[in-house]
């Protein structure tokens, strides 16, 4: 039963990559991937319960934004002279940005870690300094965690970082010591990561970072670059087990450096990467509400937080049973669009987001940096979907305001 709807999503990101000529269109882009979302939890945690609904619906939200996609790419954007100018902007531009930025980011590693150990007293010892990602996450899960204000807002500068390296390296003739410059932003996302116990710091640096690769190769200059698929599946192989590693590790500092980690650590590791297929299609087929939105504000919880308009909490969702044995409280971004919009309203969204993105798209490539900051949301939405929506985070949405800026002053 299962099949259908998987061969459904298998042949949309066909028909998309044929129509559009690139993977990196938004309607191959989402198909592709959420046809992995869908195999992998099927392939590799086949123990967890399945709802078919739900299945169904995630096959009609990917097509839906496909159709959107196909729509789009009959409307042709002409050449402007903004544009032609744009095309001269070089990436050499941004490394001062960056090079700040990294600065002050390392400067808030290095001050989060000397509060830490100042304020958890008696941990100064190596033993002791490993157990401060215990000690904050129990902390940050009680709402009890408060840092001061210079180091919090150096640790935002984090993720611009990482869109900002993104960029950079899309141009394929960066020098070597540029390209160190670049992964930093990403190994002050491992160090915070690690500090504070979460495997969420991490996951986000890496995401944003991707979608302002893509994005940047996104225009007509870089596509004629050749990008070796063997490259591509080396690198794909080689940053998964990384994350394997870091999950592993962050999840050890986080429960206190207790051995009893390692005698569940593969039922977690399911449960947090393959349980939210499980979770939102279990949930989906409980959902009633066709027309009539219930909860209106998930989607974008983070920025109506930062309005006093809804409360945004950790943990957003209470968790439920994936199987017998194990819960999880991850349903995916769609549970939060569904929720807001309904089901019909969700798919009406999913067609207008596919339309919008692509005719973005096709007009970025035309150019350098025009729709760079919309084509990094999509793409770094699309990726995070399976866990909630992107949104949520407002150190994320302050990133991309950012090097919105920057990109406009440097043009």
């Amino acid at each position: 039963m299962l099949y259908l709807p998987l061969g459904i999503v298998f042949f949309s990101a066909l028909i998309s990559k044929k129509s559009t000529g690139t993977w990196y269109s938004p309607g191959a882009f989402f198909s592709l991937f959420w046809l992995f979302f869908l195999v992998t939890p099927i392939l590799f945690a086949s123990e967890f319960n399945i709802g078919v609904y739900g299945i169904w619906y995630i096959a009609t939200f990917v097509i839906t934004l496909s159709c959107g996609s196909l729509v789009a790419t009959k409307v042709t954007f002409k050449k402007s002279i903004i544009q032609l100018k744009n095309k001269n902007i070089g990436y050499k531009n941004f490394f001062l940005s960056l090079l700040i930025i990294n600065f002050i980011s390392m400067c808030g590693i290095i001050s989060l870690l000397i509060y830490s150990i100042n304020i958890y007293e008696g941990f100064s010892s190596y033993s002791g300094i490993l157990s401060i990602p215990n000690l904050i996450s129990i902390d940050r899960y009680s709402g009890e965690l408060y840092y001061p204000i210079l180091i919090k807002y150096s640790l935002y500068l984090i993720y611009p970082g990482a869109l900002l390296s993104g960029i950079i390296l899309s141009n394929f003739k960066v020098t070597f010591k540029s390209k160190f410059l670049c992964f930093i932003p990403l190994a002050i996302c491992i160090a915070l990561g690690i500090l504070e116990g979460s495997r969420t710091s991490i996951l986000i640096g890496f995401i944003l970072f991707f979608s302002s690769f893509i994005s940047g190769l996104n225009n007509q200059f870089n596509f004629k670059e050749k990008i070796h698929s063997y490259k591509i599946f080396l690198s794909s192989l080689f940053a998964l087990l990384f994350f394997l590693f870091l999950f592993v590790f962050v999840q050890w500092l986080r429960q206190g450096l207790d051995p009893i980690v390692f005698d569940y650590l593969i039922l977690r590791m399911k449960a947090y990467l393959f349980g939210y297929l499980s979770a939102f299609t279990l949930w989906f087929d409980s959902y009633e509400k066709i027309f009539t939105p219930q909860t209106l504000f998930s989607t974008f919880a983070g920025p109506l937080n930062l309005l006093n308009i809804t409360e945004r909490e950790l943990g957003f969702y209470l968790p439920v049973y994936i199987n017998k044995d194990v819960s999880t409280n991850i349903f995916t971004a769609l549970r939060a669009l569904v929720s807001d919009f309904s089901i019909i309203g969700s798919l009406l969204i999913s067609f207008f987001i596919g339309l919008i993105f692509q005719l973005v798209f096709d007009k970025k490539r035309k150019n350098n940096f025009d729709g760079f900051i919309p084509m990094s949301i999509f793409y770094s939405f699309t990726i995070y979907s399976p866990l909630i929506s992107i949104f949520h985070y407002n150190s994320i949405l302050f990133s991309w305001v950012i090097v919105y800026f920057i990109i406009k002053l440097k043009i």
